[in-house]
């Protein structure tokens, strides 16, 4: 029987015999190699005695270092392994432990170093290397210094041939669960190591990997930091701080020729501190994904700091795969200069990388927030550039600080993206802050919450033949307050050959002050499309909002309010132009008048196309408030057509609407408008024929609209302005001069401008200026003057005209300048009018031309002097039908005459009653034939001194040179059935100092028949 005493006899032999020993190793600078190191007053002397001990003893076991300094040349293997809870452990106790020129070459598993400071002293190119079977393995405290590049290739898969980075004072070989915890890797100026940690591309697994609460101090030759060259999984470098490294900090290359490919998935860089940049490298960062395939990496509360001349990237991801990257917490400067870049993505070479491979970096949803970036004097905050993808990218709660012109977000060269949203970002200073360009692709972009402060070129660029659709821009505040230095550039630029479809702007709040144009969007192979602009406010002391040298087509903008020096809303310079607009609920202040700006305050307003060809092509402006400086403002050669312009309400100090030079403006409704001018003309339309060719109007329709200038004209149309079709409704016109000779008319039409198919239905027709008594001025309600000028086939239905001199006028501007070539008044009609408190004149045609002119239904009061319808006209077919006129005691009736040597026909004066009259019921002064009075009441005031009174001596004194050579046409004009109450019976007169021939054809110009005298000498009406 086997007894349990033999039992543990045989396993004790066993023990003995087979080396299965658990027991402790020790190592002092008093021991020897022949003791044999298994007690404290039994120690080794050399770490390679002490290691040949230790891997004999099987877990959990120690090998304890006392203090002091063993030097030993050679790489030693630590074979035994542990296991968890039974580790093997090599730690330095009681001081400082060091080991010299000696490398552990780490192949067990669950082993654990700490305590111990290794100096290679430039003999090996290691002091650590964890094999790919020393899992769960430690490396705790300990101090790394002295490694060199001498030709030792511990990376057993590769060759210098092909991987020259081998040089490390720690080597993980695809060891899993590694372990580097509370480490410092001293570098010094004698020192080539490339990482102070690194896993070559050794073939196996390579997970767990964590390197924390260590630093690493680099040198002018130790380069970097922690390096991968191979496929990992959940690698952690965490409160790590990395000084002085030359280029990358931490570095993940993966996927270059002979390198282990593959997805390197769960990288998490946490914590610590980083500087570096004494190399530039174009193609290296602090923190860098480079030619590799990545997913869930994550680089969280890193304080990074170039202090090189020429800087460094800070985190980099270059010519690699990338998915669901995040950068949280980050904080980096470049202290010194060179364009340097806090974030990078990019192919680093441009189509291809420098060995050859197709360029590839592929970026997708990377979350960037919670960083404060300097760029330094010149550098970026994010760039991509050179063909880099990215599809997915957040960017939240960012402040960017700038000393000098360094730019925030550039993106250019080729870059591609997509859904990117830029959340909580502050920028102040430095050049463009979010500039996209050379010929880079976006869509589904979105910018919220964007302040930027300072003296920037442009917080926003889009430009250089890049293409965008989709883009969001909201909540947005750009600042640069006056006297700032530096470039002025635009707050918002789009330019270049830029192409964009769907931008959307809202709760914009820029005021862009010392700079150029707020919203600028221009360049002659540029295209936008869908544009909206919402809920922002504007403030420039140029432009607010100005298209140039392109078109922008479909296009919103609502609930803005716009301040500026020179324009709001503009399309300018050659092709510039507005294609179906909707502009609603706005309100404009233009017109700060910069006295730098010297164009701008001569033709600014608040929306206006000008300069060149610029169009505007259909479209909706409603809802709009004006002020300052102008309005409407549609200039130069170029059509504006088929708009609709309702309520836009103006108070502006010179025109409400400019419009004119070779501009053609065409089927524009104008409903519920209020155009009101406090120094100039409410309405001005007028152009430069010889320049810029003839500036038609077509199709014009107003309805309830208000056209009043507090200094001259409510509407003037000047300069050979051609109107066709303007259909007025329920609209005053109204001019109120505040001096003489300024010319302050309801409308005024001059210098050969035409109106052909007009109506006035329902409107009202107003001067409230000062009278002239003095320079014969014509002030009144609507005014045809000027050679050349001409009113035809146009009604006037319902019409009020209030005050002036006269109601309506075509006529020489200054009579006392005498008969010229007359203005042309065809086919007009005035019908059921109204005429009040003209002191002169309700209708005066004097020294104008014409046809076919009827006053129908018409009523007449108030006033001081003169004739209620004054006719000195040069035309056939003049009928002044059922006028009603109130003379208030000092007025006379109707004045017709002629203002040339002529003979016209068909005049006549049918119907109606002119009562209260003084002087003259009817004047004749013309030589006229197939005319008619009939149907005429005549009342004067007591006193007064005639009823009809043919006087052919000539108009206002003015005889014609010879009497018409037909007297017999003039004798079948007749009037009949007319009655005059109050006025002496004086019919005829015959010229003074004239021929007989003269005086007979006075007598006989009109036929008088039936007119009786009131009250009669006898019970019966005298007929003669």
């Amino acid at each position: 029987m086997i007894t349990k005493h033999l039992i543990f006899a045989t396993l004790l032999a066993g023990l003995l015999v087979g080396g299965f020993a658990s027991a402790d190793v020790y190592l002092s600078t008093a021991g020897a190699d022949a003791n044999d190191g298994l007690t404290a007053g039994t120690p080794k002397l050399t770490l390679g005695a002490a290691l040949g001990v230790l891997n004999g003893q099987t877990a959990p076991t120690t090998l304890h270092i006392a203090a002091g300094t063993y030097t030993q040349n050679g790489i030693f293997n630590v074979t035994v392994s542990g296991s968890a809870g039974n580790l093997v452990t090599i730690q330095g106790e009681g001081g400082t432990v060091t080991l010299r020129q000696s490398v552990l070459n780490v192949q067990g598993a669950f082993v654990t170093i700490q305590n111990i400071s290794f100096d290679a002293q430039d003999l090996h190119e290691a002091c650590v290397v964890v094999r790919s079977t020393a899992a769960d393995c430690t490396i705790s405290s300990c101090n790394f210094t002295g490694v060199k590049e001498v030709g030792e290739h511990f990376n057993t898969e590769t060759s210098e041939a092909v991987e020259d980075i081998d040089v490390a004072p720690v080597q993980v070989m695809a060891a899993n669960r590694c372990t580097i915890q509370n480490c410092n890797f001293n570098g010094t100026a004698l020192q080539l190591w490339d990482y102070a940690i690194l896993m070559p591309s050794a073939t196996g697994g390579a997970q767990d990997l964590t390197v924390t609460g260590c630093t690493i101090e680099g040198a002018t030759s130790c380069t970097g930091g922690v390096k991968i060259l191979r496929q990992c999984f959940n690698v952690q470098i965490l409160n790590t701080n990395f000084a002085n490294i030359m280029t990358e900090a931490f570095s993940l290359e993966s996927n270059g020729s002979a390198i282990a490919s593959g997805t390197s998935v769960g990288i998490l860089i946490q914590g610590g501190v980083s500087n570096g940049g004494y190399r530039k490298d174009s193609q290296r960062g602090l923190m860098e994904l480079y030619r590799c395939q990545a997913d869930n990496v994550q680089f969280r509360n890193l304080i990074m700091y170039s202090v090189g001349s020429d800087g460094a990237d800070g985190i980099k991801i270059s010519s690699a795969t990338c998915t669901n990257v995040t950068i949280d917490g980050f904080n980096y400067a470049q202290n010194l200069g060179g364009g340097t870049r806090a974030i990078s993505i990019t192919n680093h070479d441009g189509n291809s990388n420098e060995d050859g491979l197709a360029a590839v970096c592929y970026v997708g949803n990377i979350l960037i927030q919670n960083a404060v970036i300097n760029t330094g004097p010149s550098g970026t905050a994010i760039q991509l550039w050179n063909y880099p993808v990215v599809d997915g990218i957040t960017l939240r709660n960012i402040v960017v600080t700038r000393p000098g012109n360094g730019n925030f977000l550039d993106w250019n060269s080729n870059s591609t993206a997509s859904n990117i949203l830029i959340d909580g970002l502050t920028a102040t200073n430095g050049s463009d802050t979010i500039a996209w360009y050379a010929t880079s692709h976006f869509r589904n972009a979105t910018i919220r919450n964007f302040t930027h402060t300072g003296t920037s070129s442009e917080p926003i660029v889009f430009e250089s033949g890049s293409t965008f659709a989709n883009i969001l821009i909201e909540d947005c505040t750009f600042t640069r307050l006056d006297g700032e230095v530096g470039p002025g550039g635009n707050a918002i630029s789009m330019a270049g050959g830029v192409q964009v479809n769907g931008c959307t702007m809202r709760r914009l709040n820029v005021n862009w002050l010392d700079g150029n144009d707020a919203l600028a969007f221009w360049g002659a192979t540029s295209s936008f499309q869908n544009f909206t602009l919402q809920n922002s406010y504007i403030n420039s002391t140029r432009d607010a909002f100005v298209v140039a040298d392109t078109p922008m087509t479909g296009i919103v903008i609502e609930d803005c309010t716009m301040t500026a020096s020179a324009h709001g809303v503009v399309a300018r310079r050659d092709n510039g132009a507005f294609v179906n607009v909707t502009m609603r609920r706005c309100r404009f202040h233009i017109g700060q008048l910069d006295p730098d700006i010297a164009i701008d305050t001569t033709w600014g307003a608040a929306i206006c196309a000008r300069i060149g060809t610029a169009r505007w092509i259909g479209g909706v402006i409603e809802d709009i408030l004006c002020t300052g400086h102008r309005a409407l403002g549609f200039y130069d050669v170029g059509v504006k057509e088929n708009l609709i312009i309702r309520r836009v309400i103006s108070n502006t100090d010179y025109e409400a609407v400019l419009t004119g030079v070779g501009n053609d403006l065409r089927t524009t409704p104008f409903p519920d408008c209020k155009f009101v001018s406090n120094l100039g003309y409410a309405g001005r339309f007028w152009q430069n024929l010889t320049t810029f060719g003839p500036c038609i109007f077509e199709n014009i329709t107003m309805t309830n609209c208000i056209w009043q200038s507090l200094a001259l004209h409510g509407m003037d149309l000047n300069q050979q302005t051609t109107w066709t079709g303007l259909n007025a409704s329920n609209c005053l016109f109204e001019g109120r001069g505040s001096s003489l000779g300024s010319g302050s008319l309801g409308i005024k039409v001059e210098v050969g401008s035409t109106i052909t198919s007009a109506t006035f239905n329902n409107c009202v027709f107003k001067y409230a200026g000062p009278i002239d008594d003095v320079t014969d001025f014509r002030m009144g309600g609507f005014l045809l003057e000027d050679p050349g000028t001409a009113l035809t086939s146009a009604g006037f239905h319902n019409c009020l005209f209030d005050g002036g001199n006269a109601g309506f006028i075509a006529q020489r501007f200054r009579i006392s300048d005498g008969a010229s070539i007359q203005p042309t008044v065809t086919s007009v009609l005035l019908d059921n009018c109204s005429f009040v408190n003209q002191k002169d004149r309700a209708v005066s045609l004097h020294y104008s031309q014409g046809s076919n002119v009827i006053i129908k239904d018409c009523t007449v009061s108030g006033g001081l002097r003169g004739h209620r319808v004054y006719a000195l006209w040069h035309g056939n077919r003049l009928s002044v039908q059922n006028l009603t006129v109130d003379g208030g005691g000092v007025q006379r009736g109707v004045f017709f005459g002629t203002s040339a040597n002529t003979e016209p026909n068909n005049w006549s004066i049918l119907g109606g009653a002119m009562t209260n009259l003084a002087n003259v019921g009817i004047r004749l002064a013309a030589g006229v034939r197939d005319s008619a009075i009939s149907g005429v009441t005549l009342a004067g005031a007591a006193g007064s001194s005639h009823g009809i009174f043919v006087d052919n001596s000539g108009a206002s004194g003015r005889a014609p040179s010879s009497p018409p050579t037909s007297t017999s046409a003039t004798r079948r004009s007749a009037a009949s059935a007319a009655t005059a109450s109050g006025c002496t019976d004086h019919r005829t007169r015959s010229a003074p100092a004239r021929s007989r021939a003269w005086a007979e054809w006075a007598s006989t110009s009109w036929t008088i028949r039936r007119f009786a005298r009131f009250p009669p000498t006898s019970s019966a009406p005298t007929t003669r």
